[in-house]
């Protein structure tokens, strides 16, 4: 691998961190604005834990040991960023509060474009692993 290409898949990883750490932040924040909600709190809570899941393993992707473990990283995050985008609809179908919808829109586009853009990287690892 080239200097230029080490550093040009370092700005990409960086950027996911930071984008997948901001989904996460919102989420926590959306989850604040409604535990005044009861029957949401176990909704956002399993919402919450997939978010943080998909940055924490974001994270932990830049440590892979090897390509298969990459791989299975991956398929984690692409794991948690569905759910965090079944949550986020789930929540959506209920009643809420008409100023959070918004936010909430917000939340369910990122998680399905997060979902989409693991989903390619957890292809295009597996078939540099299957020699294609």
């Amino acid at each position: 691998m080239s200097l230029a290409t080490g550093r040009l898949m370092r700005d990409r990883y960086d950027a996911l961190d930071a984008r997948t750490k901001q989904f996460a932040i919102q989420v926590i924040l959306f989850a604040k604005e409604i535990e005044s909600l009861p029957v949401l709190r176990l909704l956002v809570k399993q919402l919450v834990r997939a978010a943080t899941s998909v940055a924490a393993n974001q994270r932990a992707a830049r440590r892979a040991r090897s390509t298969r473990d990459l791989a299975s990283k991956l398929s984690i995050i692409v794991e948690e960023a569905d759910e965090s985008a079944f949550w986020c609809e789930l929540i959506q179908a209920l009643p809420l509060p008409a100023a959070l919808r918004p936010r909430l829109r917000l939340l369910v586009i990122e998680a399905h474009e997060l979902t989409a853009i693991y989903a390619k990287g957890r292809a295009t690892v597996r078939a540099r692993l299957n020699g294609i």
